[in-house]
């Protein structure tokens, strides 16, 4: 079960593996290390176990996949989301409430400071 943080400050992705035998829950947050920053990610998420699968297919966190409660989304159907600087006051926190392979951070800009990235599952019971 994982209980991961990542200090990200540089582009890049960085997978988190899950335990999806055990079924639980699983809660991912990312926070800014500043709120001047300038910074775009999207948050993805895949069926397949890390370990097993040499090219896993990852989808993006969207309206369609993950109906989100942040008003200041846009409220199209889009492929997914792309977090920036606009959310530096708000965390953003999602609840896979289904077991998944992994998630992962995909940043495609981040200066002037750093993502943090956590991942937290529990105890199957």
């Amino acid at each position: 079960m994982p209980n991961v943080t990542i200090q990200a400050s540089s582009i890049g992705t960085y997978p988190v593996a899950c335990n999806w035998i055990g079924g639980s829950p699983i809660l991912v947050g990312v926070t800014l290390g500043s709120t001047t920053m300038t910074t775009d990610f999207i948050i993805q998420y895949t069926l397949n176990d890390l370990q097993l699968s040499s090219n896993p297919t990852w989808f993006g966190v969207s309206s369609v996949s993950y109906p989100l409660n942040i008003s200041t989304l846009p409220s199209t159907t889009v492929t997914a989301f792309h977090f920036s600087s606009a959310f530096a006051d708000t965390p953003i926190v999602l609840n896979f409430e289904a077991p998944v392979g992994a998630v992962r951070l995909n940043s495609t800009a981040i200066s002037s400071s750093f993502l943090r990235f956590q991942v937290l599952q529990g105890e199957s019971w």
